[in-house]
């Protein structure tokens, strides 16, 4: 029998605190500096078109009420998981190990990343 070829890694999801009314300064473009080493890595691994993506913001809210930051980035990884089950109807999630997608939440202590957490 011939092995089962591995899928290639998803992307890296970004929830960040950043306003989605503000995304025409704020956004994470192509071109920056966080995109462009994602992408490197990518290559340098061997795995085309890999990178960052998606990313979900916050909003103004968020940045008038600093203490909603932690539930926002709950709500969005909430809403990430969502994202991976629309566009993986088959995978089993609760059984890890057996090609249920996984998830690694890193974060910093700046933007309540802990909170949501």
């Amino acid at each position: 029998p011939r092995p089962a070829v591995a899928p290639p890694p998803m992307n890296v999801a970004v929830l960040t605190a950043r306003a989605d009314e503000f995304r025409l300064a704020l956004e994470l473009k192509p071109s920056s500096k966080l995109n462009v080493a994602f992408r490197n890595a990518g290559t340098a691994a061997g795995v085309s078109g890999w990178g960052v993506g998606p990313v979900l913001y916050g909003s103004v809210a968020e940045w008038i009420v600093q203490d909603r930051k932690g539930l926002r980035k709950f709500n969005n990884f909430e809403r990430l998981l969502e994202q991976g089950r629309e566009l993986n109807p088959d995978a089993p999630y609760d059984l890890p190990g057996a090609g249920a997608l996984t998830y690694a939440y890193v974060g910093d202590t700046g933007e309540r990343d802990q909170e949501a957490g």
